[in-house]
């Protein structure tokens, strides 16, 4: 099997170098904001990149999404082959296993409640535990900037 190479990736690449990247601050120096020149000139930054990240993860999203298709048809066709226990070698890049994979549920306040409920027949001990999840949440508190778009 040959190495493959995604369709569009070279248009892709020369989009990407003709795309305005802002002035990138070095990573580990995050001086404060002195003026208001550079909070006006920080406030453009955070805009592109904001729209920077937008763009990607629009792509991420479509990218993702094409994948899972394509993935559900390739474990579909293994199966039907009896080769789904099978791996395939892609050269020089590693193998791909088609696997089976558990997804459990998320452990929500009313998945919680109704497991509780089960085996805790006062529903005043159940009200009790409730709140005193609910209560000691940890919780933490931090600026950020949200940006409304204009439509």
């Amino acid at each position: 099997m040959e190495r493959l190479r995604f369709v569009g990736q070279e248009e892709d690449k020369q989009k990407d170098q003709q795309e305005d990247d802002p002035e990138e601050p070095d990573e580990l120096d995050h001086p404060p904001i002195r003026s208001r020149e550079e909070f006006v000139d920080s406030i453009r930054q955070w805009v592109i990149l904001d729209k920077q990240m937008q763009v990607v993860n629009e792509k991420s999203r479509e990218i993702r999404g094409k994948r899972t298709a394509m993935g559900d048809r390739l474990c579909e066709f293994m199966e039907d082959q009896n080769i789904a226990d099978k791996p395939i070698k892609v050269k020089n890049e590693g193998e791909i296993h088609c696997i089976e994979r558990k997804k459990y549920s998320p452990l929500t306040f009313s998945y919680i409640e109704e497991r509780l409920a089960e085996i805790i027949e006062d529903d005043d001990q159940v009200d009790y535990i409730m709140n005193y999840l609910r209560e000691r949440r940890e919780i933490s508190i931090h600026l950020e900037l949200n940006f409304h778009r204009s439509r």
